[in-house]
């Protein structure tokens, strides 16, 4: 994960290690990076914090308490088929 934090809007640019192929792989966004961008930057500021995080797919809100608590907020957008199954 590339954090820049030096703007007035924080950016993430995720890139990602695929083992299998032993490759890497730029994301667009990265739900998961960015939940953890938002738990270190409130504890490293010691309390809660509400932030946009500027990601190269678009934007990602995340809320994040000190203790680890965090919620994404953003909107998606799937392309090709999907299967869900119970």
């Amino acid at each position: 994960m590339f954090l820049n934090c030096t703007k007035k809007q924080p950016e993430l640019v995720p890139l990602v290690y695929v083992p299998a192929s032993r490759t890497l792989f730029w994301e667009n966004s990265c739900a998961s990076g960015s939940a953890a961008v938002g738990m270190y930057l409130a504890s490293k500021a010691g309390h809660s914090l509400d932030i946009l995080l500027s990601e190269p797919g678009g934007i990602l809100g995340v809320k994040s308490d000190s203790d680890g608590k965090t919620v994404l907020s953003g909107n998606a957008k799937f392309e090709g088929s999907f299967v869900l199954s119970e």
